[in-house]
């Protein structure tokens, strides 16, 4: 016995067919492990900053320090650290701080934004600067290792903006 359908009932079926899918709810991809580039990307929380310096630790930003860095899906990262306890500026305009002011907002702070890659066999994050209030970092390829436990993702800095030694960022994901 054959069948013969006509092509306005094929679309009748075919769209009841699908409709009947769709109730089912979006198909996710939960049960697949997320990629080292998926998991990086998204919204971090800076929880702390050292920096390992010939045997002594160093906290740079202080003990609670401020920040957020952001990496895209698109491989773009902006961040920003600082130190809780700046001071303000006097006379409260930027342009006229003073050295003391100008340069404990210096030391106590760090904004950069560029372009990321992920090595997932390696566990390496390289990034390339494209600003930073560092000028010594802007144009240059730099790489981290990274280790990812829950929602916290701990970078290995390798070169530091404070001199000699390994500094270590822990962000904690604010998605």
């Amino acid at each position: 016995m054959s069948w013969k359908i006509s092509a306005r009932s094929a679309r009748f079926i075919t769209g009841g067919l699908i409709a009947s899918l769709a109730s089912f709810g979006p198909v996710r991809a939960q049960e697949a492990t997320p990629t080292p580039s998926e998991q990086i990307a998204g919204l971090w929380s800076v929880v702390s900053v050292h920096m390992d310096q010939r045997g002594r630790t160093v906290e740079n930003f202080g003990e609670n320090p401020n920040g957020i860095i952001s990496f895209d899906s698109g491989g773009y990262f902006v961040g920003v650290i600082q130190s809780r306890d700046l001071p303000p500026i006097a006379s409260n305009n930027r342009m006229l701080a003073t050295g003391m002011e100008g340069r404990a907002i210096t030391r106590g702070s760090l904004a950069y934004f560029g372009k990321y890659t992920v090595d997932a066999k390696r566990e390496e994050l390289n990034l390339h600067f494209l600003g930073c209030t560092y000028p010594n970092w802007v144009g240059m390829d730099q790489t981290r290792t990274f280790t990812i436990k829950g929602t916290e993702l701990d970078l290995t800095v390798p070169v530091t903006t404070a001199g000699p030694g390994v500094a270590h960022l822990v962000l904690k994901r604010l998605e």
